[in-house]
């Protein structure tokens, strides 16, 4: 009887999913027992509709963003059930209900335990159905991975999609607008500066036009520049109010202050990499927007930057050193504090975070 139930619910909702605008398409329901539908009931984590029949609840619990599952007990009453705590009393099988559960998509792993979707790979939502619209929904998501390459669905409508990387720390996540490693050449257009470009998943750079974006919507209040070492230290300094201007003020860098600054254990300090590129447009090759007049600093340096003179207390986009020797001086990575001839070969990665 539940197998002839399931057969004709598939046939009949291949037809109304052609007519019906609504989320029916982000889930698919199969046969299957709830882990105690009396406790959940009683608990107030399900709801019993006034209306009933498989199709119309499967429909119900599908249009809810919470909703995890519908059943049918054996009178035909349609119940729907929501995300909730723990329930007590546990048991296998349920009593006489029909269970449909959603199903978890793009490699999600439905979890028996507390009745939920593990989701991975970037992926958010009730069934692992969207693109979160910050890195913080990863941690909402039950997403454990440490870095994770997604899209950031900016306005949560699917109309400003951006490709990012989503760092863990201990619980939150951020947004990281820098990866690079010394070893791959950044010297790119004004143009793919401001749109953003992926080398591969340890050079990468968000875009000045993104960050504005996440600047605009709250999401990027601080800058956390971090220094990775082979040896496993790090040491880091971080920007408060950080602000990233518009296109037509060619993206000004702005901060209100330099918060505090983490040291490593190998004695590595990074001082104030942004004092003297505060209030300064951004430059590439093709768009010289420094302040000296006989000279291309980019140009010489073969990347990006804030540059103010052609002698930056700071430059994230260079080459290291000790994998490009006969690169010029100009082009290797400056790091205030930090002495790329000695202490630079120990670098293993620069990352550049925005976080709330």
């Amino acid at each position: 009887m539940i197998a002839k139930r399931l057969l004709v619910f598939w046939m009949v909702m291949i037809i109304i999913m052609r007519d019906i605008n609504c989320s029916v398409l982000e889930s698919n329901f199969f046969a299957s027992s709830i882990c105690d539908v009396n406790a959940r009931i009683s608990n107030g984590c399900s709801k019993l509709e006034k209306r009933s029949g498989i199709i119309w609840c499967a429909m119900t619990c599908a249009r809810y963003e919470s909703c995890i599952g519908a059943s049918l007990d054996s009178t035909g009453s349609c119940y729907i059930h929501h995300e909730c705590g723990a329930v007590s009393g546990c048991v296998t099988m349920a009593t006489d209900h029909v269970y449909m559960s959603k199903t978890c998509a793009n490699g999600g792993e439905w979890e028996p335990s507390n009745q939920r979707c593990q989701c991975a790979n970037g992926w958010v939502g009730s069934t692992c159905q969207k693109y979160p619209t910050k890195c913080l929904d990863l941690i909402h998501a039950n997403n454990l991975q440490d870095v994770v390459k997604t899209k950031l669905d900016i306005y949560g409508d699917g109309s400003y999609l951006i490709d990012v990387f989503c760092r863990r720390q201990p619980t939150w996540y951020q947004t990281l607008a820098l990866l690079n490693s010394g070893e791959k050449d950044f010297n790119k257009t004004w143009e793919e500066y401001r749109d953003g470009f992926y080398i591969d998943d340890n050079h990468f750079w968000i875009g000045l036009k993104h960050m504005r974006a996440l600047n605009t919507i709250g999401e990027f209040k601080q800058m956390t520049l971090t220094i990775f070492f082979h040896v496993g230290t790090e040491t880091f300094r971080r920007l408060a109010d950080a602000d990233i201007s518009d296109q037509n003020s060619r993206y000004f860098l702005t901060y209100s202050s330099d918060l505090y600054h983490g040291t490593s254990s190998t004695g590595y300090t990074l001082r104030n990499c942004w004092s003297s590129h505060k209030n300064q447009p951004f430059s590439a090759w093709n768009m010289d927007n420094d302040d000296v007049i006989q000279s291309n600093c980019a140009a010489n340096a073969g990347s990006g930057w804030w540059f103010t003179d052609c002698n930056p207390d700071c430059n994230l986009f260079g080459w290291a050193l000790h994998y490009s020797p006969s690169k010029p001086a100009a082009s290797i990575i400056k790091l205030s504090g930090i002495d790329m001839n000695d202490q630079g070969s120990n670098i293993k990665t620069i990352e550049l975070g925005l976080h709330d």
